[in-house]
């Protein structure tokens, strides 16, 4: 009887120092640890980043995925995360992971993932041009001649039945002082005419009469 006693009371002992060692390691030992996967490979449709988060403390914890300038993602996760971001194939890319765990700095992180084109850069075809060609038949351009280029009969054409024309110049008459100036004009040599006949009519007059007188 006090044997068994005594084995209860030691086996009672052995429970109590296995559940205190145990509960001493649970202590000193750290939590699970967190996992972070990043990688970035080529794909049928271009580069690929793959992000995969496991193991992280409850919380709102956040992560953010940058291409350059271009934020693929940006949200909140609780214990775990995982994504892809496809990129075109053509060009080289740096993606930025910036993770930020609530109240645990030592989980937070920031990666950069660097890849190169997958592809060669696409050629970019010529512009088509709009513009007809110019077309191969020569063109005559056809000039019209004018009235002006026509020459004019000459007068002494004797193929024309026209006969000549001849213009008469037309002497303009002077006014009525004009005549009646010219009229005087003319009539003062005839009245001195008419004395100078007179005058020597009388003196041949005289002379006979003195002949005859004699």
């Amino acid at each position: 009887m006090e044997f068994a006693r005594t084995a209860r009371t030691g086996l009672g002992a052995v429970v109590v120092a296995t559940t205190a060692a145990v509960v001493l390691l649970m202590a000193a030992a750290p939590a699970v640890a967190e996992k972070a996967d990043l990688s970035a490979s080529c794909g049928a449709g271009g580069a690929v980043l793959a992000v995969d988060l496991k193991g992280y403390a409850a919380g709102k914890n956040t992560i953010k995925v940058q291409d350059g300038g271009i934020v693929l993602s940006n949200r909140e996760f609780d214990r775990s995360y995982v994504g892809s971001f496809p990129r075109p194939a053509d060009l080289a890319h740096t993606f930025v992971v910036t993770v930020r765990v609530a109240g645990n700095s030592r989980q937070s992180f920031v990666r950069e993932v660097r890849t190169t084109p997958c592809a060669p850069p696409r050629q970019v075809p010529p512009p088509v041009s709009t513009v007809a060609p110019p077309s191969s038949t020569p063109t005559t351009a056809t000039t019209t001649p004018t009235a002006s280029s026509t020459p004019a009969p000459s007068a002494t054409d004797p193929g024309s039945s026209t006969p000549p024309t001849t213009n008469t110049g037309i002497v303009p008459l002077g006014s009525s002082s004009e005549l009646s100036d010219a009229g005087a004009a003319g009539a003062i040599p005839l009245l001195i005419g008419l004395c100078l006949v007179s005058a020597l009519g009388m003196v041949l007059f005289s002379v006979r009469r003195r002949h005859r007188s004699d």
